[in-house]
């Protein structure tokens, strides 16, 4: 798994390239993306929005439990 975001980046003379953008403990950060680990790389990070994914409904769920079973109010 990794954060970030892949996109292909065009040079003004042309030439094309793979970029990874990414956030992490509120550090931000760049870099380049050969072709051949293109495939690894956008299997990391789709598999990191599906765990956050996961991580967020999991979270929700915990605290909608929290408000039945210590009978909080909502705020």
């Amino acid at each position: 798994m990794r954060p970030g975001s892949l996109s292909r980046q065009t040079r003004s003379w042309g030439k094309s390239y793979l970029r990874i953008s990414w956030t992490h403990r509120g550090k931000g950060g760049t870099g380049y993306v050969s072709n051949e680990r293109h495939k690894d790389v956008k299997r990391r990070t789709e598999n990191y929005r599906k765990f956050r994914e996961f991580y967020i409904a999991l979270v929700d769920l915990s605290v909608e439990l929290a408000k039945l079973t210590d009978k909080e109010t909502a705020s």
